[in-house]
């Protein structure tokens, strides 16, 4: 299941391509994506965090400005 998901994101190809480089019809391609994604999900908060305050929100602003240059 991973590796159907891995590959779906990785290329962004259709869901039937993906499903005839792995054998397995487009619904099951479907199928696994979306409960793959599901998990991820649920998993969010655990590994993403926002900025909550204007100071951290500053803070990164500033670290996005010196790694790339990018304006806040």
């Amino acid at each position: 299941m991973i590796l159907v998901m891995l590959r779906y994101y990785a290329t962004g190809s259709f869901q039937k391509l993906d499903g005839d480089v792995m054998n397995i019809c487009q619904q099951s391609v479907s199928r696994i994506i979306t409960t793959v994604s599901n998990l991820i999900a649920l998993q969010m908060k655990m590994f993403v965090k926002f900025p909550s305050t204007v100071e951290d929100i500053n803070q990164v602003k500033q670290k996005f400005f010196e790694v790339a240059q990018f304006p806040g």
